[in-house]
């Protein structure tokens, strides 16, 4: 096994005789492929032990002899998928010129010819809670070097660089998760291969030259924080509030205790007692309000984007340019995340684990971000022959550096001191390097 294959649960793999080996390892594929199929079909949330032994045609006793939990069997199946996909890409001969080109094409022969399998590593992965999620981080850290070696770019001896690669990576996983999502056997009928290596290569191509200073080294100081909702207890007595404030109030409460709570322990270890404890207000009364801890979530994420997306098209108005629009409507959407760090985790970390109509509505809004980036189609020539899964493409690596550094659990500053790399993933494709580095100094020097 080559270092590049190793388990990508972290973990070492109990050593046993060949006899033993040869006859537990029948029974063991079994039940990693019945666990495959399930999750893929049903999703994570149903995955069952049940479920997973009357696929593979075992006992109870049988599965337990082979795992711990379920969640062990879980992890194992995503170990065996990584290792194959990470063999495959392996495998493939450098380009000359160098390019991503064929590596993108292997990923998306991959995506398109085992769905169930794609599904389970790109998707469901994000549904089955923090060991996974870093299995999957792991993942793309693998993929992320081999793009450096096919596009000879020395991310070993530059941070920035391996960063940058890491993002765009991430950013290929939630476009596959997308188009998963929706059930898409055929993914590069809506994701050329073609078009995802011109995105990813406006990157890189910049990446090999040797006078490169890459904008995302640059730091920027403390914006103000963008203004939210203020939560307010109702006063004792009688208050004069309408029976609509006095809703609203209350949804607030279960949202901030919801989100507060989710952050704290995960969202599947938060319960309604919990949550009206924290809010402060009776069970019936959220039954009242939300028919379930699901609905109260989505809800949540509703009115979180609805501040988010109206904070930074505000913003974009004010701009002077695409570029300083841009860079207003990131520094508002850095700034939402410094300050509704619990609100974004449930939103954007939990998603999957919420539910199926949480992440269509997040995924739908992406679409909305990546409108910002319209602007840069007409920026220069060259921009316009850009491939125009690109904006989304961005807006898709956004959402996974914030996902990121949600999970890494980043001091509230973080986010403010990172916008130059945000804007720096964002105008390079279509302003060409030096322009955009040029821009991220100038306009980070003005703000100081």
């Amino acid at each position: 096994m080559t270092p590049s294959s190793q388990p990508i649960d972290g973990k070492a793999r109990p050593t046993v005789g060949r006899a033993s080996r040869t006859r537990r390892a029948p029974t063991r594929q079994r039940l990693i492929g019945a666990a495959t199929e399930v999750a893929a079909t049903c999703g994570y949330a149903n995955l069952s032990v049940a479920q997973v032994i009357e696929s593979a045609g075992v006992s109870r006793s049988t599965f337990y002899e082979h795992f711990v939990d379920l969640e062990e069997c879980f992890l194992a199946a995503l170990d065996g998928l990584a290792i194959d996909l990470i063999e495959r890409l392996e495998e493939i001969e450098p380009a000359d010129p160098p390019s991503v080109g064929p590596l993108i094409e292997a990923l998306c022969e991959f995506v398109g010819g085992d769905p169930a399998a794609a599904r389970v590593l790109f998707m469901e992965s994000l549904a089955a809670g923090a060991k996974a999620m870093d299995a999957r981080e792991r993942l793309q850290h693998q993929i992320a070097a081999l793009i450096a070696v096919t596009s000879q770019t020395d991310s070993d001896n530059d941070q920035a660089v391996s960063a940058v690669l890491e993002n765009l990576v991430g950013g290929l996983f939630r476009l596959f998760a997308m188009r998963l999502r929706r059930n898409l056997v055929d993914v590069a009928s809506e994701l050329s291969p073609v078009d995802l290596a011109a995105w990813v290569d406006s990157y890189t191509a910049v990446m090999t030259e040797p006078d490169r200073e890459p904008a995302a080294k640059l730091l920027l100081r403390n914006a103000q924080p963008t203004e939210t909702y203020e939560l307010k207890t109702l006063p004792a007595g009688r208050h004069g509030l309408t029976e609509a404030e006095v809703g609203m109030n209350r949804r607030v409460r279960v949202y901030t205790a919801l989100a507060s709570l989710s952050h704290e322990a995960g969202y599947a270890h938060t319960s309604v007692s919990g949550i009206t404890a924290d809010a402060r207000i009776s069970r019936n009364a959220f039954y009242r309000l939300f028919h379930n801890k699901a609905e109260a979530a989505t809800k949540g994420l509703e009115l979180m984007l609805e501040q988010v997306i109206g904070a930074c098209a505000s913003a974009f108005t004010s701009g002077s340019s695409w570029p300083d629009q841009v860079w207003r409507a990131s520094e508002a959407f850095a700034s939402f995340f410094a300050t509704a760090r619990d609100y974004c985790y449930l939103g954007l970390v939990e998603t999957h684990v919420v539910g199926d109509e949480m992440t269509q509505l997040i995924y739908d809004r992406i679409g909305a971000f990546a409108l910002f980036l319209e602007g840069g189609y007409r920026w220069r020539p060259q921009a316009q022959k850009l491939p125009r899964v690109s904006s989304e493409a961005i807006g898709a690596t956004m959402y996974e550096i914030a996902f990121r550094a949600l999970r890494e659990r980043r001091r509230s500053e973080w986010y403010m001191e990172s916008l130059p790399q945000f804007i720096f993933i964002c105008l390079v494709p279509f302003m060409g390097h030096e322009a955009a580095t040029n821009f991220v100094a100038a306009r980070s020097e003005v703000d100081r």
